[in-house]
């Protein structure tokens, strides 16, 4: 099966307000906290689990590790960096 990351060149560009929305909403998220777990994501940006999940299949968020069409999961529990968090919620206004 072909194996492959997902790369930050490889998505299309987002409008400027998407962008700008998802620099507000980040500005608004603790600055200490670099992870983002689902449960985070809900709490701070009120995006559930299941839309991360099909936004991560859909391959607009960075460094996500596909095989084949499967997202490869990262452990016990799923956490995303503030730069994959951006895209997510970019990819939420869009």
């Amino acid at each position: 099966m072909h194996d492959y990351v997902v790369d930050a060149n490889d998505i299309p560009p987002f409008p400027p307000e998407a962008e700008a929305f998802a620099a507000e909403a980040l500005a608004s998220a603790p600055s200490g906290k670099a992870l983002f777990t689902y449960a985070d994501i809900a709490l701070y940006f009120g995006i559930s689990r299941a839309t991360v999940i099909r936004r991560q299949r859909s391959g607009i968020i960075p460094g996500v590790r596909f095989i084949g069409s499967r997202v490869l999961e990262e452990g016990h529990v799923r956490r995303l960096t503030r730069e994959q968090v951006r895209y997510l919620l970019m990819a939420s206004r869009t």
